[in-house]
């Protein structure tokens, strides 16, 4: 994982293979590097699991097939996540 520092604002370069689990890499990731506040700002690739609570949701909606991730950002710590993505899929819909 290369990890770079520009103006004081320190950049890590994460590289996941097929099949790895986004969300729980990226909280292994934290973990493993002590992050006490970290903002992801941009995200390419592909799942073919996703897990997304809709607004207002009480639950996430699971869903199974090809999605490009068309965005995803958010804020990452030790213990949390906080995420927004929208999805691209076969079709050229989109859901987020």
């Amino acid at each position: 994982m290369p990890e770079s520092t520009v103006s004081g604002i320190k950049a890590h370069v994460l590289r996941l293979k097929p099949g790895q689990d986004l969300l729980e890499e990226l909280k292994k990731w934290a973990r493993d590097h002590h992050i006490g506040a970290a903002s992801i700002l941009s995200v390419a690739g592909s799942l073919k699991k996703c897990s997304l609570r809709f607004a207002d949701q009480p639950k996430a909606s699971v869903k199974e097939g090809h999605f490009e991730i068309v965005s995803l950002s958010g804020m990452i710590d030790e213990n949390s996540l906080h995420l927004h993505s929208s999805l691209s899929l076969p079709d050229g819909s989109t859901i987020g």
